[in-house]
């Protein structure tokens, strides 16, 4: 009997006789390609109507995190939905008709990929006769409450994490975890291993949100940032806090065709928790420079990259005011009203060269007021330093936390790293073509003005953090623009 799998790319028709050949035994009868993986498989066909391969179907359909399965009432077992192909029937007009007959869901369109195809184990199987499936994946949006029918005593959506740890009918589970290993988006992936996955909270980043590594049985790993709505008593910076991550996803998904400085597998659930690959010590990244030879190639690596990254299609804000104009608005354009308050903080700081940055904030006041209007011809980051920046010696550059990125100065992440640098105690004079004056200076009003704003959870290491910045970049205004 001829069957006919669907009409998507690299799949053909075929028949019985285009498969793996199949031995037949002194009678003639076609013999179980597994028959040495299954011992005291009976002779004979049992219950099916052909000798050799009997052809079915099974379906594996996700709604979101959750898969649908039916219980049996063969075996009371829980399994995929599907069934024995008909006669001139298709794999997919089969994979429909069998799910809907046996749980009421509706599958329509196209949005399916086949998973496998070949033997599979089952009770029923004999010696001359056995089912081959064809295993198709599918995802649906509406999630239809499943119905049970004359086969089946039950049908529900499972949680993925749970579906791991029934035992279900036949080959399904291996078919299921073949689809999630290969097709699976990384959510997917994440929770179907559930628990059997190790968790690692990493240091570091921004505090408004939740950041964790995961690493699958597989070993593949995974980095999480999630919104948590607890870390705020303000609710408009709430709202901002998720709004950002829905930004970083765009960026990631409108320069997907440059991935050779962005990571992989990018997945954005709902709007409050962004999945990508890890970047992982563990795998060879590194997330500070490093010493010797290589730091000159990690300097050398991460200033390509950022030239590259600029010159790229500007993505504009749609829902968060541009960073270009925060920058200004959140930095020297308060200077007057804020002037002793920064100088205050500045000289209670204890930190060095604090007191020489204090006694120059005039003369850089009157540097920005001075300044010619900025030309925003590139796309950028605004926030390019180390911990945002994964660099693997064979690899390359991966830069993250793209959530401030918006129009900005040819040169505007070049100097950030670069001031990120002189930070650490590294030396950058050998650079100073990609060290842009005037945005260093724009730098400083924004992270002196922030230097003086509250503490989160009166914890004052990102406000002193913001004031070591601002020093270095004083010492390279100083230093760059009078070379």
């Amino acid at each position: 009997m001829k069957r006919e799998f669907h009409s998507s790319p690299g799949l053909t028709e075929y028949t019985a006789n285009d498969v793996p050949h199949i031995e037949t035994d002194s009678l003639g009868r076609p013999l179980h390609p597994w028959r040495e993986k299954i011992p005291d498989l009976k002779e004979g066909k049992g219950v099916y109507w052909e000798w050799g391969p009997n052809y079915t179907v099974d379906s594996i359909i996700i709604n979101q995190v959750s898969l649908l399965l039916v219980r049996r009432t063969d075996n009371n077992k829980w399994a995929l939905p599907g069934g024995f192909i008909d006669e001139g029937e298709s794999v997919l007009e089969a994979s429909i008709r069998e799910t809907y007959e046996e749980s009421g869901v509706t599958l329509e369109g196209t949005n399916h990929q086949i998973v496998y195809s070949g033997p599979t184990k089952d009770e029923r199987a004999h010696l001359n006769a056995w089912p081959e499936t064809t295993a198709l994946l599918w995802r649906v949006n509406a999630r239809t409450e499943p119905k049970t029918s004359e086969e089946t005593s039950d049908s529900r959506w499972m949680p993925l994490d749970m579906v791991r740890k029934i035992d279900l009918h036949g080959s399904h589970q291996w078919m299921i975890e073949k689809a999630i290993i290969e097709y699976g988006t990384p959510h997917e992936k994440i929770e179907y291993y559930g628990s059997e996955s190790e968790v690692v909270k990493p240091n570091g980043g921004h505090m408004g949100y939740d950041r964790s590594i995961i690493t699958l049985p597989s070993q593949e790993r995974y980095f999480i940032k999630s919104h948590d709505e607890n870390k705020f008593s303000d609710a408009v910076r709430a709202h901002h806090s998720k709004l950002y991550l829905v930004k970083e996803h765009d960026v990631y998904q409108n320069a997907n065709h440059i991935n050779d400085y962005l990571p992989s597998s990018v997945h954005l659930e709902s709007d409050d928790r962004l999945i990508m690959e890890a970047l992982d010590e563990r795998d060879g990244w590194h997330w500070r420079i490093l010493d010797g030879i290589k730091a000159i190639k990690y300097i050398e690596d991460v200033l390509a990259a950022l030239s590259q990254m600029s010159q790229q299609p500007i993505i504009h804000d749609r829902l968060i005011d541009p960073t270009h104009q925060t920058l200004h608005r959140e930095g020297w354009l308060n200077y007057h009203q804020n002037r002793e308050a920064i100088r205050t903080r500045l000289l209670s700081s204890d930190i060095d060269e604090a007191s020489v940055l204090s006694e120059d904030l005039d003369r850089l006041y009157q540097l920005y007021k001075s300044m010619p209007q900025s030309e925003l011809t590139n796309f950028a980051h605004h926030d390019m330093r180390q911990s945002n920046i994964a660099w693997h010696p064979s690899k390359g550059v991966r830069l993250v936390d793209w959530s401030w990125a918006g129009p900005g100065t040819e040169l505007a992440d070049t100097t950030s790293f670069l001031i990120d640098l002189e930070k650490s105690g590294r030396s950058v004079n050998n650079y100073k073509q990609y060290f842009d004056v005037d945005h260093a200076i724009v730098l400083i009003g924004f992270w002196l003005e922030h230097s003086t704003w509250p503490a989160h959870n009166d914890n004052d290491s990102v406000r002193l953090q913001q004031i070591l910045s601002a020093i270095a970049a004083h010492r390279l205004v100083n230093k760059l623009s009078s070379n």
